[in-house]
């Protein structure tokens, strides 16, 4: 060999297959494996569009539950929705009436019926006051 030196080589971890095989053997593994990949990338491409789908069917599912319960208002939202319409009543006018519009008379400016008891201490205090 006329005296030429060969340096010697090591495989990394990850390629250890390769150990003691020939240059023709290693290439045709190769070739196996890219024919393998294109035949298996079909079926993970199927693969992807069937979870996709079933994402996609779960979800819809979930938007229809979603939309068929129907949650009762916050009492926040019951507040607000009290109050404007007392705000409603209050700022209402009658357009049918004199030229001036009036306030329509709200439930609260109506005197609400008084509790017997109530009313019976209204009247003594009422009485005493008026001598």
């Amino acid at each position: 060999m006329d005296g030429a030196l060969f340096e010697r080589c090591y495989l990394a971890d990850q390629e250890s297959k390769w150990i003691g095989k020939s240059l023709d053997e290693i290439s045709h593994q190769q070739a196996n494996e890219r024919s393998l990949r294109s035949r298996n990338q079909n079926r993970e491409l199927q693969s992807h569009v069937d979870l996709n789908t079933e994402i996609e069917k779960v979800v819809r599912e979930a938007e229809q539950m979603t939309a068929q319960t129907v949650l009762p208002p916050t009492k926040k939202e019951r507040n607000r929705a009290a109050e404007k319409e007392v705000i409603r009543r209050d700022e209402a006018f009658i357009l049918d009436g004199p030229e001036s519009p009036l306030p329509v008379q709200t439930a609260e400016k109506r005197e609400k019926p008084l509790h017997p008891t109530t009313a019976l201490i209204k009247k003594k205090a009422e009485e005493t006051y008026d001598d």
